[in-house]
């Protein structure tokens, strides 16, 4: 490993069903390992001890502490076994800092521990600081920014968002610490960047056209609002079909309810989709859907556009350039807003529908690769570390 410096990398997030960190911090991970500058090691917790053993395969490394959750009570065995993990790097004589990944949690207050110690820290709030984000279970969320998270925050060295609206949302609660803004970056189906142009029209010609929705089933991804959408536009021969990890059960008693309750026969919740699956479920639609009211980025955004696909998001999530690059629809998170959307997209014919999916293939390609990604992180953990200049994804302002 040499005299690289390392990142110890803290997150809650080692399960596929918490979603986004889930694939963002493993991915980070590995392809800071890859850029040579830097070396990434990981402690976390994963909640799910069943699926742990097929989840584990995504945390591909040796560097990985895992630690079964248990909510906060999980934070002494996650500070302590990255202290483990500073110090043995610090007797080599090699520089780590902590990078943490989410708020309000178990590695958030770990981070606090070990910055009472003088470790450097890095914090993704990984859309924890947007607006609705802040507004869901609010108490418990002012309780901890009184308790440590603000603190934290404030004393970081740098804090790093995904996209510019994230940006915002920080200055907007008067943090000025600096922020790196680095998207997050995606894994490509295998054969992405060979799928030509007459391959996905033919995807397309002749047959019932599908729309999809793939993320959790939780109340933040608007799942209502394109349920209402979707009843006002009842676009003939489409469907809609909505895949995802019920994290929320009440939640999706209440889309199922829904589904039935406005007569949707052309809607159906197919169940999770991962992995292979995940992947022909994506390629097999002709357009996909994410009406959240919040994402400081939407990985499944960027996996829809990677295979052709065009999409629909809401301004509650980073994705203008859906609209401004002519790739698909970027709303506002409601049921009108997504219902003109819907009833453009159904309506386009199949060619121009096929011209927005393959802008937004070749913009996946150009702007998510990990590689690129992994080698912009690793620069702004030199600069935190003072081994370095700042860069050009460094705002001070």
């Amino acid at each position: 490993m040499g005299g690289r410096p390392a990142a110890v990398m803290l997150t809650t997030g080692l399960s596929s069903a918490c979603g986004g960190p889930f694939f963002s911090v493993s991915g980070l991970a590995a392809a800071v390992d890859r850029s040579g500058l830097c070396d990434a090691a990981v402690v976390g917790t994963y909640s799910h001890t069943a699926a742990w053993p097929q989840d584990r395969c995504r945390w591909n490394r040796t560097d990985l502490v895992a630690i079964p959750g248990k909510g906060l009570r999980s934070t002494t065995a996650i500070a302590s076994a990255a202290e483990e993990m500073i110090d043995s790097g610090l007797c080599r004589g090699r520089r780590r800092l902590v990078h943490v990944s989410g708020l309000w949690d178990a590695a958030s207050l770990a981070g606090s521990l070990l910055q009472n110690r003088g470790v450097p820290c890095v914090i993704s709030p990984r859309g924890m600081l947007e607006p609705w984000s802040l507004q869901h279970k609010a108490w418990k969320k002012r309780l901890a920014m009184f308790l440590w998270q603000r603190r934290l925050l404030a004393s970081s060295g740098l804090l790093h968002a995904t996209a510019s609206s994230e940006l915002a949302s920080i200055r907007n609660l008067g943090l000025r610490t600096p922020v790196c803004v680095i998207p997050n970056g995606i894994d490509f189906p295998p054969d992405a960047v060979a799928m030509r142009a007459d391959e996905s029209s033919a995807r397309t010609a002749g047959r019932p056209k599908t729309a999809v929705f793939l993320s959790r089933i939780h109340p933040k991804k608007g799942l209502p609002l394109l349920l209402r959408a979707w009843a006002a536009v009842r676009p003939p021969n489409w469907s809609l079909q909505i895949a995802g990890i019920a994290e929320d059960k009440a939640h999706e008693a209440d889309v199922r309810q829904m589904v039935r309750a406005l007569d949707l026969d052309a809607v159906s919740l197919v169940g999770e989709r991962s992995g292979d699956a995940k992947w022909e479920f994506l390629r097999s639609a002709d357009l996909f859907v994410l009406p959240s009211y919040s994402e400081n980025f939407g990985i499944v955004v960027a996996e829809a556009m990677a295979c052709g696909l065009p999409a629909i998001s809401t301004t509650g999530t980073p994705w203008q350039a859906l609209r401004d690059e002519a790739m698909g629809w970027w709303v506002e998170p409601t049921a009108d807003g997504l219902a003109t959307a819907l009833a453009e997209a159904c309506l386009q014919s199949d060619l121009e529908r096929h011209r927005r999916g393959e802008r937004a293939r070749v913009y996946a390609h150009r702007h998510f690769g990990w590689d690129e990604i992994g080698r912009r992180m690793a620069r702004c953990y030199h600069w935190a570390l003072g081994l370095g200049p700042p860069t050009e994804d460094i705002v001070f302002a």
